[in-house]
């Protein structure tokens, strides 16, 4: 498995693996318009020189916020996850961005479950956040920060 840059070209892909995915997909103008926003950073992974998954990040002082993740069904279970999940916890640290945050379709128990076994913790429910009036679960996953000692 390789992690890259997402480029351009991946965007057919990227936007099959994301019908897949949600209910409330996203369309091309939608991905490029969030990707025009400099603290956006969109990545994918790729098996045999094809992706399959991607994740799509904010750059935000204290944290990295997920705006977008997901693995085409076919890789699912496999690990493609994980390594997403394990390259954004490598960004963290406990001087700048230590916590990475989610907010998850209510009803995607899968993807409920996944982040919970990547370390994640459920921290609040946010209602009506998606059409029809779904609710979203934020999860965040947090590293230890540094206290700073006062010397008297």
């Amino acid at each position: 498995m390789k992690t890259r840059w997402m480029i351009r070209a991946d965007l057919p892909r990227v936007l099959e693996i994301d019908r897949r995915t949600f209910r409330y997909c996203w369309d091309e103008p939608t991905f490029l318009g969030v990707l025009q926003d400099r603290s956006t950073v969109a990545q994918v992974i790729e098996k045999k020189e094809s992706v399959v998954g991607y994740v799509v990040y904010q750059l935000i002082k204290s944290r990295l916020k997920i705006t977008r993740m997901a693995i085409h069904p076919n890789y699912r279970n496999k690990g493609c996850g994980t390594s997403l999940i394990n390259k954004l916890k490598i960004k963290l640290s406990p001087e700048r961005r230590h916590t990475l945050e989610i907010v998850i379709d209510e009803y995607l128990t899968e993807a409920l479950l996944f982040f919970k076994s990547q370390g994640f913790v459920s921290t609040d429910t946010w209602r009506n956040y998606w059409p029809n009036g779904v609710d979203g679960i934020q999860m965040e996953y947090t590293i230890k920060c540094r206290q700073k000692t006062l010397i008297p």
